[in-house]
């Protein structure tokens, strides 16, 4: 059965994770991590790189490097500023092309990556909802990942009329991916396989097939729950902030 993904919205986990020394789908020990990130005008994927340096305080990730895949050119400034603010301002930062961008590039991973591709869709993300706590903590100075979502969720209502504040916090796509990444996609969440296709427009399919090398996430837990995890480790303080 082939249908369109329930959002046309989803964040992708590439192996760009190397998944080092993974027992089934359970990961157990520290895995390396590229983190590709539409980073910008949503700002999901700030508190998605927030949750990789609270991981990698107790040694589940190793971050390799941050790459901004949009065409606003402040962005890597941005990952350079928060990669700074937890002590790793030596990992490296760059820019490349996202999926509309270059759209042939794109089909030719969905075709032929060797290895599974694990995507988070909207379904997931958009009912955990985070942010509120953060702002509400008490955290070192100058915490970057408070800051945006501050100003963000703030802009949020007065841009769009509480619409995208009626659940409170701000969506929680882009963590969930990373979470899937560093933890296992089944310690926090039920998976099915298949295939996603990228059509012409940039729109995708999905087609259930128990033998897929494409994995979508499902629920496994109450969003709150998925919510109290994510948010702390969003809130967790860098052991070393470079001043």
């Amino acid at each position: 059965m082939t249908f369109k993904l329930t959002t046309g919205i989803w964040t992708m986990v590439l192996l760009l994770v190397c998944l080092g020394n993974a027992r089934g789908n359970h990961i157990t020990e520290r895995v390396s991590v590229i983190f590709d990130t539409d980073i910008g005008p949503d700002y999901d994927d700030v508190g998605a790189l927030a949750l990789l340096h609270a991981l990698a305080e107790s040694n589940r990730v190793r971050i390799l490097a941050t790459v901004s895949s949009n065409k606003m050119e402040k962005t890597t400034r941005l990952l350079y500023i928060i990669n700074r603010y937890y002590g790793r301002a030596f990992i490296p930062v760059g820019a490349a092309k996202g999926i509309l961008a270059d759209l042939p590039s794109a089909k030719i991973v969905f075709e032929q990556w060797p290895t599974r591709i694990i995507c988070s869709g909207a379904e997931i993300g958009r009912y955990i909802r985070t942010g509120d706590k953060l702002i509400a903590a008490e955290t070192p100075e100058g915490n970057p990942v408070k800051d945006t979502y501050a100003v963000s969720i703030k802009q949020d209502i007065l841009e769009f009329d509480n619409s995208r504040y009626e659940m409170g916090g701000r969506a929680s796509y882009d963590q969930t991916a990373a979470l899937a990444a560093v933890t296992g996609i089944d310690t926090y969440f039920d998976y099915e396989r298949g295939t996603i296709t990228i059509k012409d427009d940039g729109d995708d399919t999905w087609t259930r097939d128990p033998n897929g090398r494409h994995i979508i996430l499902k629920k496994k837990y109450s969003f709150q729950y998925m919510a109290d995890v994510i948010e702390r480790l969003m809130m967790a303080p860098p052991r070393l902030v470079q001043r």
